[in-house]
């Protein structure tokens, strides 16, 4: 089990003045945002990259083959500026009825259309001690069957909250989580079953056949 993700969920409860997420579904609706101070450095290395590699095309005429590197990375930091820009604007709400999130667009996973839970963890460190985040990713349908996604990192101001909602749902509906997700909510401090404790159904016994092999996949 990563060392980082116990660290986050350790964060995370010391923040909140908790030692882990919170205790499942609000009663009362929660707004959840990126915290700006966060979003300001990722903004500023968003534009000193696309400066760095966009301002030389147009001071100079590099080779063709320069300039298509120039160009590849121009690309990556101007879609990592726009990502950043769009989180100033992004806004969850959850609530007793499900979850929404507010961009350019809304988009809601009520609680009763949750189908799909993933949880990832993703470090730029080798190894799993450096620092890393979580990626929570929903997938589902509103109260009109309407399909949707959503996905937040564990930046998100109350992530944990959200996080423990998710679990909550997941345990009572005994909805699929692969043995991934599953690891990563124990780690996270919101685990989907007590120890011991099957998750019930179909979901348990393709966990069961998924631990027989070798995941060789992001955690």
């Amino acid at each position: 089990m990563s060392e980082r993700l116990r660290e986050i969920a350790a964060e995370r409860g010391r923040d909140g003045g908790r030692e882990g997420p919170g205790g499942g579904v609000p009663s009362e609706p929660i707004r959840l945002v990126y915290p700006p101070k966060a979003l300001h450095g990722d903004a500023v290395r968003g534009v000193l990259g696309l400066a760095l590699t966009a301002g030389p095309l147009f001071a100079i005429e590099p080779l063709l083959v320069v300039e298509i590197l120039l160009l590849v990375c121009a690309a990556i930091f101007a879609a990592y500026l726009a990502r950043t820009l769009l989180r100033y604007r992004t806004e969850l709400q959850v609530d007793a009825d499900g979850v929404a999130e507010r961009d350019l667009r809304a988009r809601r996973i009520a609680w009763d259309g949750l189908e799909q839970v993933k949880l990832r963890y993703y470090t730029t460190k080798r190894g799993r001690d450096g620092g890393g985040w979580l990626v929570l990713t929903l997938r589902g349908t509103d109260e009109t069957g309407r399909a949707a996604k959503i996905a937040v990192e564990s930046t998100l101001e109350r992530f944990d909250d959200l996080l423990a909602a998710v679990a909550e749902i997941t345990v009572r509906r005994g909805l699929f989580a692969d043995e991934t997700s599953v690891h990563n909510f124990a780690a996270a401090g919101a685990p989907l079953a007590h120890p011991g404790e099957a998750l019930g159904g179909q979901a348990a016994e393709d966990v069961a056949e998924d631990s027989a092999e070798d995941p060789g996949r992001d955690r």
